[in-house]
């Protein structure tokens, strides 16, 4: 019953603790690195019989320039690579590894 837990916590593949995605304002053009902790940020997304079938992130990023609201949301799969990518109201720029 709690194998998701289990997976959750313990990954056979190895994965950076963190990595940086560079994003850009649509309103005023200011770029923002937007530090992404996958393990610790995504949400599970459960299929039948509790077993994981992908994990999801969403982050809002507001920069210093303008009070635009930027959200920004990320796919994984359950091996952690990332299945999409998108953000309401800027452009993704860059994915760097920190």
């Amino acid at each position: 019953m709690f194998n998701w837990l289990k997976k959750l916590f313990s990954s056979t593949t190895p994965l950076s603790q963190s990595f940086i995605v560079l994003v850009k304002c649509k309103r005023c053009g200011e770029i923002i690195d937007v530090r992404i902790r996958p393990k610790e940020e995504a949400n599970p997304e459960f299929g039948e019989m509790d077993q994981i079938i992908k994990y999801d992130l969403y982050k809002d990023v507001l920069g210093t320039k303008c009070p635009n609201l930027m959200r920004l949301h990320i796919e994984f799969s359950t091996n952690w690579s990332i299945l999409s990518k998108e953000i309401e109201n800027g452009e993704i720029l860059e994915i760097k590894n920190s």
